[in-house]
C-alpha cells in the first residue's frame, strides 16, 4: 500500500473524532489544540526505516505532545496506554500478523545473510508475550481493512491518551 493510501484511510477514521474535539489538522496527518497556554498534537508516523514489503507489509505510529512549540520530546501510542488497550493492541497486531503470507524460499531477502533472514522471518513471529507499555510500538498492516482497524482502535484511545498527555496521568 502506498504512504498516501494508508493516510487517506487513517485520516477517514480519525478525523471526525478529532474535529468534535476541536483538533484543528495542521498537515495531513498531524492534529492540533489548543489546551491551556500550550498545545497538545498528535500525528500518523509510516515507517521509512522498514518500507513496504509485498509480504511482510509495513507499520506506522502514533505520535503526541503537549507543551509549547516545537513539539518535543513526544510519546508514542503504546507508552500511553493502560494494560487493556496494550493487551487490544497486541491482539489486532497478532491478527494482522497472523494474516501475512510468508515468502518464497527464492525471496531476496532470505539470501542476504543470516542475521537479515532471521530479522526478516521475525516479522511473520506472533506477539506472544504481553507489551509493558515502554516499548516503541510500530501498528503492522498490509491491507486496506487492517488500516482500517487501526483507525479504530486509535480513535477508541484517542481520549485516553490525549488525557494522558494533557493531564500527566
Amino acid at each position: 500500500m502506498k504512504s498516501s493510501e494508508v493516510y487517506a484511510l487513517l485520516r477517514s477514521e480519525i478525523a471526525p473524532w478529532a474535529k468534535a474535539q476541536s483538533f484543528k489538522r495542521a498537515k495531513p496527518v498531524l492534529w492540533t489544540r489548543q489546551h491551556g497556554d500550550t498545545q497538545t498534537s498528535f500525528w500518523l508516523q509510516i515507517a521509512v526505516q522498514d518500507s513496504w514489503d509485498p509480504y511482510a507489509g509495513s507499520m506506522f505510529t502514533v505520535n503526541f505532545t503537549h507543551g509549547s512549540l516545537p513539539p518535543r520530546p513526544f510519546d508514542r501510542i503504546g507508552r500511553l496506554l493502560d494494560n487493556e488497550g496494550l493487551e487490544r493492541l497486541r491482539v489486532i497486531q497478532d491478527s494482522v500478523i497472523s494474516s501475512l503470507s510468508r515468502p518464497p524460499a527464492d525471496y531476496d531477502k532470505l539470501h542476504v545473510s543470516q542475521q537479515v533472514t532471521d530479522w526478516y522471518l521475525a516479522k511473520f513471529n506472533p506477539i506472544e508475550q504481553a507489551y509493558s507499555g515502554t516499548e516503541d510500538i510500530w501498528l503492522r498492516y498490509h491491507e486496506p481493512e487492517h488500516v482500517q482497524a487501526w483507525g479504530r482502535f486509535i480513535v477508541d484511545v484517542l481520549p485516553s491518551c490525549i488525557q494522558r498527555i494533557e493531564h500527566g496521568g
